[in-house]
């Protein structure tokens, strides 16, 4: 399963920002354009859904949006998550 494994956590707005050599995979290994979904490991290690929302080439920069419920992200499984029922939200 294609994934992107996340240095940082979604910010207030539920955002991931993906710059450097992370941009290169997202775009060119991946092959990413926006509104292609993505499942993203964040820290803490709970998978999510999220959506790019923007790419921007000059910028080197690609940014995703969480897909889920309002205030938090859904979980996609247990193992994702121990502890926390699937279908829960996480909020961020």
């Amino acid at each position: 399963m294609r994934q992107y494994v996340s240095k940082s956590a979604p910010d207030n707005s539920g955002l991931i920002f993906v710059e450097g050599r992370d941009f290169r995979h997202v775009r060119q290994v991946l092959r990413l354009s926006a509104g292609d979904m993505l499942p993203v490991r964040i820290p803490g290690g709970a998978l999510v859904q999220t959506t790019v929302c923007r790419v921007d080439d000059a910028a080197r920069r690609v940014t995703l949006q969480l897909c889920g419920t309002a205030g938090g992200v859904v979980v996609e499984s247990t193992r994702d998550a121990p502890g926390l029922p699937a279908g829960a939200a996480i909020p961020f």
